[in-house]
């Protein structure tokens, strides 16, 4: 179930939406849009690359002893059938007293020595407070990221162009929407320089320290976070004021400023929390090696780094491809040598989201319709039939093999989606398509004009180069009934066709494409 975005639910939400934003926003600019750069050669082997990545992030068994994840939750309580009052009469004041903070702190400096009190204190704040305060401190590791990455984006101008223009847009967006001091200094806190132990932060300036970054720092504080969250109950619902997230100049008349937080809130942060914590795990299992510079080369197929070279193909998947398979790329997207360890992990982190989840819907649907909450049931209960079975279709992929069905044809896939985790594929690039689509670029049509004659006109075929067989062998394992190329194509579709069907095509999303 999807968080709501509008202004009535920021209490939630708004760490859950600087984390995406800012860790996996720059994350997927490297690992996705990075086709805009032109980067150095990579300079270590795959074995110096796996020590560098060992000497920053911890051994998979230190992830693991952090505290078990089970893989079913235990039923909580469940929210009160009458709406209570929202008002600044039933804050708490320690809440009360975070939300006078927070509008205080105009400097990064503020923003650090709140998060730092947070933290030190957290265990002897009352639940309602300890909801927020744990989001909060999510923030804490992303102090200063912008500035400790550029040594690694600025090595090619498109991507180092491309991150700038990413903060610029986001700064102005600040300006015109949320003008306030608390959002400048949240701002200049994740993007700028600081001091820690008497000297200035050190900066990210390889794939590897980036991807320890996220695997160590980055995944205990959120794992910490969402621990925290686990051990609440808030079958009380608290106060929520959205003056905290809007600046102290909002909401002078009152009228939806504040809004109840409840078990449903709770349940679906920690669901959503656990979905980062899988992409945080799994980001650790395979190298990162040359990813860069793989960007690089991709880039020129879009036209990007080959713009006054007149080199501009269109960037077909055969193209692609091709690119990817280069010898000097041979290490990208391999298992590290502990990395089915962080898929495993990935998986059980995909479970509990999952479960949460279907907690969270259980408790929407027990709860009265009402605005007064952060998340109003009304628009979730209006289908309450696809929410059962995308939560049903989500919780039998993730237990072990599954059939899905088309929403639209009625037709069937299996899916071994867990297997994917449990026993992942040695190397990513096998998934990739073998064959592909060996027509014309360009295709002619003849045209009748107007006045009888005809002509002939060229254009593109949008088909050539398009992935038309696959390594069938390589897929079975987790789609057990693919046999050909033509099945899995079908499989593909059926899984975008079923309620909740997508998350377990992801193996198979961008191999067809």
């Amino acid at each position: 179930m999807a968080h709501q975005t509008d202004k009535n639910n920021k209490s939630n939400t708004l760490s859950t939406y600087l984390f995406e934003l800012f860790v996996f926003g720059c994350l997927g600019a490297l690992s996705l849009n990075a086709a805009h750069a032109s980067a150095p050669k990579t300079k270590v082997t795959p074995a110096q690359y796996f020590a560098n990545l060992k000497a920053d992030a911890p051994a998979p068994g230190a992830l693991a002893a952090q505290s078990p994840l089970a893989t079913s939750v235990s039923k909580s309580g469940r929210s009160p059938a009458e709406v209570a009052a929202a008002d600044e009469s039933t804050m708490t004041p320690q809440l009360i007293a975070l939300r006078d903070s927070v509008l205080k702190a105009n400097t990064p400096e503020q923003i650090d020595e709140l998060l730092n009190k947070l933290d030190s204190e957290y265990e002897s704040y009352p639940s309602s407070f300890k909801f927020v305060a744990a989001q909060f401190l999510v923030l804490k590791p992303m102090r200063g990221f912008f500035w400790r990455i550029l040594p690694l984006v600025e090595k090619n101008t498109m991507l180092h162009s491309m991150i700038l223009s990413f903060a610029k847009t986001a700064a102005a967006q600040i300006k015109v929407y949320y003008p306030n001091g608390q959002w400048e200094a949240g701002w200049a806190y994740l993007s700028e320089p600081y001091v820690k132990n008497g000297k200035v932060i050190g900066q990210i300036a390889t794939e590897e320290a980036l991807q320890a970054f996220l695997a160590n720092t980055v995944y205990r504080n959120l794992r910490k976070a969402t621990e925290r969250l686990e051990a609440l109950d808030l079958t009380q619902s608290m106060t929520w004021d959205n003056k905290i997230f809007y600046g102290s100049a909002s909401y002078e008349d009152k009228i939806d400023r504040y809004r109840l937080v409840g078990e449903v809130e709770r349940l679906m942060t920690i669901s959503s929390f656990h979905s980062n914590l899988a992409q945080l795990a799994f980001q650790r299992a395979y190298s990162l090696q040359g990813v860069v510079d793989l960007y690089a080369d991709l880039g020129k197929l879009y036209g990007f780094d080959g713009i006054f070279t007149g080199n501009v193909s269109g960037a077909p998947a055969s193209e692609r491809t091709a690119v990817v398979r280069a010898a000097k790329f041979a290490s990208l997207g391999t298992l590290l040598p502990d990395g089915d360890s962080f898929t495993k992990l990935s998986l059980q982190h995909l479970q509990k989201s999952a479960y949460y989840a279907s907690e969270a819907w259980d408790a929407l649907q027990s709860r009265p319709v009402s605005e007064t909450y952060v998340i109003n049931s009304g628009p979730y209960l209006a289908a309450p039939r696809i929410q059962k079975i995308r939560i049903s279709n989500l919780k039998a992929m993730l237990e072990g093999p599954a059939q899905i069905r088309s929403a639209a044809t009625g037709e069937i896939a299996e899916v071994n989606l867990t297997a994917f985790y449990e026993t992942p594929p040695k190397d990513l690039k096998d998934l990739l398509a073998t064959g592909f689509d060996g027509g014309s670029k360009w295709a002619v049509k003849d045209l009748t004009l107007g006045d009888g004659k005809s002509t002939q006109v060229k254009f593109r075929n949008f088909y050539e180069g398009r992935p038309d067989q696959w390594n069938v062998s390589a897929l079975q394992p987790y789609f057990p009934k693919v046999s050909s190329s033509d099945d899995v194509r079908r499989t593909a579709r059926i899984l975008d066709e079923a309620y909740g069907g997508s998350e377990a095509a992801l193996p198979l999303a961008f191999i067809v494409r």
